[in-house]
């Protein structure tokens, strides 16, 4: 067929009558070249070109039956281990449920176990306290809640010193916060500020501590602040004596401030000017009372 279409292509006619003739005009005869098909592949199965390729169709036929066994017992364990899978699955869930259940509940009671062995009881809380300050010998009592700090209680401990009248002048930056458990002896103020306690029942607070969710503060419990604290009524005053050789001026007038004999005061008051000398310099200096009478008179003038 192809001979015929090459030739068509180069001479336009046909090989036998010569006449015009195009790929067009021909009619194909699909069943002959079905029947020529068929008996070349008949040719092919019988007449081998080489025995080598006999050999090598013999290999792969049973490479490809190998694989076809290898995948079909894949497929059968596959399918026996989904039934199992399907037919178990409730089961198998129902187990994993129930595990997951035992561990949370273990979890929990872990959790609950170390909050009791950490946090305070919310039953007992406000706690009540005692503060005491052996430099000022003061003892004070205080509700504290669970998120009050240390600065809060010394703000309480300023307001109530207040309240007692001694108020704190200021408060030593440098003081150290020692808690006391219930029922406990209390150390001497030496002891504590020597460092050389050794039972647990006495706790060294930080300055920023929160004492009740920390430390576990317990009602009853004593807490002693060790510092050198100075109160209001113990700080040196500003003094008003005036001295006697200060000079005092009023208006156009000069007087000279001694304790002053009240006759004198009424005489100043009544615009008499007036020069006050101690006592000694009066009696002894007749000039300074004429001088004086002198000026009295003027005045009255």
């Amino acid at each position: 067929m192809e001979c015929i279409t090459g030739c068509l292509d180069l001479y336009n006619e046909c090989p036998l009558c010569k006449r015009n003739i195009s790929k067009n005009d021909l009619l194909f005869d699909l069943d002959f070249d079905k029947l020529i098909v068929l008996q070349q592949d008949a040719i092919d199965e019988h007449d081998f070109a080489s025995p080598v390729i006999a050999v090598l169709k013999e290999h792969l036929k049973q490479s490809v039956d190998a694989q076809d066994y290898f995948f079909s017992d894949l497929k059968a364990d596959h399918k026996v281990k989904e039934d199992d899978l399907r037919k178990n699955f409730n089961s198998r869930l129902n187990r994993d449920q129930q595990e997951t259940e035992k561990h949370a509940l273990d979890l929990k009671k872990l959790h609950e176990k170390f909050l009791n062995a950490n946090l305070p009881k919310f039953d007992v809380l406000p706690v009540s306290i005692y503060v005491e300050i052996p430099t000022l010998n003061s003892e004070l009592e205080f509700q504290l809640k669970m998120q009050d700090s240390l600065d809060d209680l010394r703000s309480m401990v300023m307001q109530s010193m207040q309240q007692k009248q001694m108020e704190i002048a200021k408060w030593d930056e440098e003081a150290r916060y020692f808690l006391c458990s219930p029922l406990t002896e209390v150390p001497s103020l030496e002891q504590l500020t020597s460092n050389e306690l050794t039972t647990n029942e006495v706790t060294e607070l930080s300055d920023t501590s929160i004492p009740v969710m920390q430390y576990s503060m317990k009602s009853g419990s004593k807490l002693l602040i060790a510092g050198n604290f100075v109160l209001e009524k113990d700080t040196p005053k500003p003094c008003f004596r005036q001295k006697q050789s200060s000079v005092n001026r009023v208006g156009r007038r000069v007087m000279k401030v001694t304790q002053l004999p009240w006759i004198l005061q009424i005489m100043n008051l009544l615009g008499f000017f007036v020069i006050v000398l101690p006592k000694k310099e009066k009696a002894s200096n007749p000039e300074v009372q004429n001088e004086l009478l002198g000026n009295r008179a003027q005045d009255r003038i």
